[in-house]
């Protein structure tokens, strides 16, 4: 979850396209992909397969609708869908970044094709919600980085195990999300009782974790492919 109310009026933290560069650079990728296979093939957070593709656009919209406007949090938080989406961009930029870091050291590609923008954008969002210079538990702390370097995030210093640990297991993962509630998708498969017995031990509401995204109109669905066509470009 994230953006948790701040106040009584219950709008919680509004965030900028620099701070998510990291979860919209992928946006055209993830897009095309799924024009090509279904979501099973193409998306890794199980809780989104269960969705259909003009679904799983409208529910991006709406989530960046939620990290980027004014919109109030909703009444017991934000669905589980939405926190799913959120993990699975940061993965696919992380795919992303491992394929720029493969064809960088690929002497024979004779090409790079990406020069850097995942990387570029993934670093843009490590730095703008993660990176406090006057900390002491920053990830690159121990890194020899030039920060004044404006293509620093192109370092051979930054290995996959530190992008890893800048998109999926701390940093930017964990500035985003509190929890992976939404992978309790699993207890479906529990009988009801033991699920019953879980969601109250724990406090879920799981009606609120398993919700899905509507399914649009044909206007709302393409209101939602012009949306996130234009919000690729604030980041280029």
């Amino acid at each position: 979850m994230w953006r948790s109310p701040e106040s009584e009026g219950g709008v919680g933290r509004k965030y900028t396209p620099k701070e998510l560069s990291a979860l919209i650079y992928p946006v055209d990728h993830v897009l095309d992909i799924l024009d090509h296979h279904s979501p099973e093939m193409a998306l890794n957070e199980p809780i989104l397969h269960k969705m259909d593709e003009d679904e799983l656009i409208f529910g991006f919209y709406e989530l960046f609708q939620a990290l980027l406007t004014d919109l109030p949090v909703p009444k017991g938080e934000h669905p589980g869908y939405q926190e799913a989406m959120v993990a699975e961009l940061l993965s696919q930029t992380y795919s992303l970044v491992e394929t720029e870091c493969e064809f960088e050291g690929d002497s024979d590609s004779g090409f790079d094709p990406f020069f850097g923008a995942a990387r570029r954008a993934a670093w843009t969002s490590y730095l703008a919600l993660c990176y406090h210079p006057e900390s002491t538990e920053n990830l690159i702390d121990d890194i020899d980085l030039d920060l004044s370097d404006p293509e620093v995030y192109l370092s051979s210093r930054l290995t996959r195990e530190v992008w890893d640990a800048i998109l999926q297991t701390g940093g930017i993962f964990d500035a985003l999300l509190w929890d992976t509630d939404w992978r309790l998708e699993i207890m479906l498969d529990r009988p009801e009782q033991t699920t019953e017995e879980v969601r109250k031990l724990m406090g879920y509401d799981l009606d609120i974790i398993h919700r899905l995204a509507p399914t649009p109109t044909p206007e709302q669905h393409q209101s939602a492919l012009d949306y996130l066509g234009e919000l690729r470009r604030t980041i280029a």
